[in-house]
């Protein structure tokens, strides 16, 4: 008699579960603009680089020069480069002009598997610690001005050998390949500081293109279906395959007109939808999912009071309100960012 009762108990909760309605989610892709926390004045439109290496122990080997970092390219983006210094609006600095390195061999202890048995025994630690100095200008020559100033900023880099048992074992090592690597640590840090000072400008005073992804809201179901939104999915998706970089710019009547065909194809989902009811095609586990849909749409649209309006619905939904603040996060720091520089911001 048990078993028939678990028997019927399971499947009746297996039949509930399989007519429950649960959104399922895609993700796509999109590049945008990211306007800077800092913008510089609307009159600055082009920028000159120059990276100087006035290091003689670097220089000497191999012929080390500055191309041969595979960073060196200090981008600011938004703005055009020039080559002359004559018609450039800012220049961009980096001189390093010095380095040097320290070594220490530490008495140290391991442990060494001796006789079946874990035992310590004394060793020894290599360690050199390189450094290199530069400096930086971020200069404003349109309008006088000192932007980044930094003198003397030194970077180091360690190399550690580990605890070494073999005693003697680490002078060698250090007499044999203490310079090369220290002057390996060298170029390393060359590289770093100008990817650093690179990435630091861009995201300070430029304009990179960002990526971001969309969680688009599916519904998932045996009993009804889900085409409807699955064909918007589909076009939305076309849409940014077909035009990855269209959304950094102005919007084209074939955007817009596909946004809104979405939107139009969300808010009428919308509409079925039935409160605290599990089966029902558009129930609270994917309503709030599909104010998302508009939210994101609406963002590529730059329609950003409905945005707002769309996420703060969905914000009401238990389901999807984790999703909806950090998107509506997202959406209120690239507005914020926006807002202080609307006419550069339009053009890029």
């Amino acid at each position: 008699m048990k078993i028939k009762y678990y028997l019927f108990f399971f499947i009746l909760l297996f039949t509930l579960n399989g007519y429950a309605q649960k959104p399922s989610y895609k993700n796509i892709n999109i590049r945008y603009v990211q306007p800077p926390k800092e913008p510089l004045p609307v009159n600055v439109k082009t920028y000159y680089t120059q990276i100087l290496n006035e290091i003689p122990e670097i220089v000497d080997i191999n012929n080390f020069t500055m191309t041969k970092i595979t960073h060196t390219d200090v981008t600011l983006a938004g703005y055009k480069k020039t080559t002359e210094t004559t018609k450039a609006h800012i220049l961009l600095k980096m001189n390093f002009h010095s380095a040097n390195f320290v070594s220490k061999i530490h008495k140290t202890t391991t442990r060494i598997k001796k006789d079946g048995k874990r035992v310590e025994v004394p060793a020894e630690q290599l360690v050199i610690t390189a450094s290199i100095k530069s400096d930086i200008l971020m200069r404003d020559v349109l309008n006088n001005k000192d932007i980044v100033i930094q003198d003397n900023f030194v970077l180091e880099q360690v190399y550690d050998s580990g605890a070494i048992e073999e005693i003697g074992l680490a002078s060698k090592i250090l007499k044999r390949d203490g310079k090369r690597k220290a002057y390996g640590m060298y170029r390393n840090m060359l590289d770093k500081r100008v990817r650093e000072f690179s990435n630091m400008i861009d995201e300070k005073y430029g304009y990179p293109i960002k990526s971001t992804k969309m969680k688009i809201t599916i519904g998932k179901g045996k009993k009804y279906d889900y085409s409807d939104l699955e064909q918007a999915y589909d076009s939305i998706k076309k849409l940014i395959k077909n035009n990855p970089n269209s959304f950094r710019r102005y919007q084209y009547n074939e955007q817009i007109q596909t946004l809104n065909y979405c939107i139009k194809i969300w808010k009428n989902a919308i509409k079925e939808y039935q409160p605290n009811s599990k089966k029902a095609r558009i129930n609270d586990k994917i309503v709030g999912g599909l104010y998302n849909n508009i939210a994101w749409a609406n963002f590529l649209l730059r329609d950003w009071d409905n945005i707002y309006k769309s996420t703060g619905q969905s914000l009401l939904f238990k389901e999807s309100k984790k999703n909806s603040e950090s998107i509506s996060k997202f959406f209120r720091r690239i507005q914020k960012l926006r807002a202080l520089s609307p006419t550069r911001y339009e053009k890029n």
